[in-house]
């Protein structure tokens, strides 16, 4: 069999690791990765290889020439336009012919057992089968949903936390078939992850994965990087002519000089580097190759020093020298993206969302709570005009307000920039309003990457101001529109915008809003205006699963508030009576803390029940086999689950949540 490691990678993020060389020629105590990737290969008995390249191509041509000294014949494609993953395999179909080929990325460090996964492939008769990897952190790849007999169900490209159902990645380790390859236009940009895996699952053909055990890792970061050597240090991974040294435990400064009394605590100090006497390296830094840092220099953590850098003797320096692309937001649930201001989003990353957004068309932008989230959303507006799309910057107060907006004024794409506590939380909606597609979210996270290019020159959009949005709102939301009725007493408990519209709808539906007490129905808009709860004149309190029993399929609170109270004025009924007459019904809210890596629970949830797993649009997983509706998703924070039941009673919820604890032994 014939190999293809596709080597074109920049390697943006690992900088300054990468400042002088190509990622793929990264060195791990002296040598680059990919020689130990080419030696692999050549030990398992592939010998004919080809490589894709792009960036610094003649680096790497000149390091491994024909192969002869790697015991390998090597050809090379330089790739004058990117052709993506895919479409640079498909160039190479000359090299290869009709036979199946092993592609493998050469920035990745691995210890797999490939026989397996070639034997498995022939066996199989599949069109393309993927080697997989168990990996505790799977949203920065593309995840893999299988059935029986290794046969893929479904992918999740670089899913949200919410929408994590398994911690088995894509290691982007393949072997593909004649008829898999066929189906890459040639001569086209095209992705395997993005493009072609979607297309073959789509047309029916035999996808397989196969979970590989021993050592991988993609070394995509300075820490990944820094972890990566520690393993060669520990014997977790063995790389044939790594010289490993541990002067500093923790730390990489092979090839550095390292002064007298200096102190490194998890640093990555690049070869030729030279750090003075007495000079202090916190925890995350990283020091590029030729950089001097100064006697009594001191780096505070996570600062990265560009190669060929000068710190002066003495100097506190606290943030970074060179030219870096910042730590990245995320998205943690369905169209939502949350990051410190300004160390993961400002007004930069801002104009590059904007510049993603503007390409797909006419974009909103609204923003509450403070003078950053007006200057982010002020960002987005100069990008989406940049990318040629005109940007409406609306006075909408909350998140559901520019949803309404969007969906009148038909935006291709929204975004609303929330300020609080030192943070923003950003709400993107696709076209009209509707839930962000992901389209969308692969676009945003390009975007914040860096790894979405800004459009060269070309139509500039227009910038509009859209005001009134909440005198539109209140309107749509009225029910009945004007009436004289003022004699139901309610009461808002909530903060923020959202609430304060809040009271606007109640009164303007005919009820006296007033401070809460006893017996009266309070209600409260959450989830930027989304989410309706409420205290009955009982004292009980009912959640949206309940009032949209009342209220019916309203979009956001404050129609599903105006709808209630309408109900309760029509039926001369107070809110405890309507609550009474709904069918028994009660959900639980758990939040579960497990200690147990949160990505491979949802995993093993996922083969131990029948579920309904692989709809990307759907958060986590929602079992119906243990006497209630059950919906998992991960949490947050590692070891974290977020269970919601659904049953009869609290009893069946709590019998299931219980049932399902048992099972996985939490």
């Amino acid at each position: 069999m014939k190999a293809i490691i596709m080597a074109g990678g920049e390697g943006t993020r690992l900088r300054p690791i990468t400042d002088r060389r190509p990622k793929p020629m990264t060195e791990i105590y002296s040598k680059p990765v990919l020689e130990y990737t080419v030696k692999k290969l050549v030990k398992l008995g592939i010998t004919e290889l080809s490589m894709t390249l792009r960036y610094l191509p003649d680096m790497i041509k000149d390091y491994f020439g024909a192969g002869e000294r790697f015991g390998a014949t090597i050809e090379y494609l330089t790739e004058k336009e990117p052709l993506g993953t895919a479409g640079g395999v498909r160039a190479l179909r000359g090299f290869y012919g009709d036979e199946p080929v092993l592609i493998m990325s050469g920035d990745a460090v691995w210890d797999l057992d490939l026989t397996k996964l070639i034997r498995f492939h022939s066996e199989s008769g599949a069109a393309a089968t993927l080697a997989l990897y168990e990996h505790n952190e799977p949203t920065e790849y593309g995840t893999v949903v299988l059935g029986e007999n290794g046969r893929i169900r479904g992918f999740r490209e670089k899913p949200s936390w919410d929408r994590v159902v398994t911690d088995r990645v894509n290691t982007g380790i393949y072997v593909l078939s004649k008829e898999a390859v066929d189906m890459i236009p040639d001569g086209e940009s095209y992705d395997f992850g993005k493009e072609l895996f979607p297309v073959l699952l789509a047309a029916g053909l035999d996808m397989r994965g196969l979970p590989m055990e021993g050592y991988w890792r993609d070394i995509g970061s300075p820490e990944a990087y820094r972890q990566c050597c520690m393993d060669v240090v520990s014997g977790k991974l063995s790389l044939e002519g790594a010289e490993p040294e541990e002067r500093y435990p923790g730390s990489v400064t092979f090839g550095a000089k390292i002064g007298p009394g200096a102190r490194l605590d998890k640093a990555v100090v690049m070869p030729g580097a030279r750090i003075g006497a007495g000079a202090v390296l916190k925890s995350g830094t990283v020091v590029g190759e030729d950089a001097v840092i100064g006697d009594g220099a001191v780096l505070a953590e996570n600062v990265r020093i560009s190669a060929r850098t000068r710190v002066r003797a003495g100097e506190i320096v606290t943030d970074d020298r060179g030219s870096f692309i910042k730590s990245v937001p995320e998205f943690y649930e369905r169209g939502r993206m949350r990051g410190k201001y300004p160390s993961e989003i400002d007004a930069e990353v801002c104009l590059r969302i904007g510049r993603a957004l503007g390409a797909m068309g006419r974009t909103g932008i609204g923003s509450c709570g403070g003078n950053a989230a007006f200057a982010c959303a002020d960002a987005v507006s100069a990008g989406a005009r940049e990318s040629g799309g005109a940007a409406f910057v609306t006075d909408d107060p909350f998140e559901a307000s520019l949803r309404r907006t969007a969906e009148r004024l038909d935006f291709a794409a929204s975004v609303f920039v929330r300020e609080s506590a030192g943070s923003l939380e950003l709400s993107f909606f696709s076209q009209s309003g509707s839930p962000a597609s992901d389209r969308l979210e692969r676009e945003v996270a390009a975007a914040v990457r860096g790894k979405r290019e800004a459009s060269e020159g070309g139509k500039t959009g227009f910038p509009a101001i859209v005001r009134g949005t909440e005198r539109q709102y209140l309107s749509e939301s009225v029910r009945p529109r004007a009436c004289d009725f003022f004699d139901l007493k309610v009461s808002v408990s909530g903060a923020g915008e959202e609430n304060r519209t809040l009271k606007k709808v109640l009164a303007l539906s005919g009820c006296r809003v007033t401070d809460r007490s006893a017996g009266i129905p309070d209600f409260t808009a959450a989830e930027g205006g989304f989410e309706l709860s409420c205290v009955d004149e009982k004292g009980r309190r009912a959640d949206s699963a309940h009032l949209a029993m009342i209220a019916g399929r309203e979009a956001d609170a404050a129609g599903a508030a105006a709808v209630t109270v309408l109900r309760m004025r029509r039926e001369g009924k107070t809110l405890a009576e309507l609550i009474d007459e709904l069918p028994d019904y009660h959900r639980e809210d758990v939040q579960l803390i497990t200690g147990r890596p949160r990505a491979g629970l949802m995993r093993e949830i996922s083969e131990r029940f029948s579920v309904e797993a692989a709809e990307e649009s759907e958060p986590g997983l929602l079992l119906s086999e243990l006497g209630a509706k059950l919906r998992v998703i991960p949490g947050r924070n590692e070891g974290e689950l977020r269970i919601t039941a659904e049953a009869e009673s609290k009893s069946a919820c709590d019998e299931a949540i219980s049932a399902l604890k048992s099972k996985l032994n939490l």
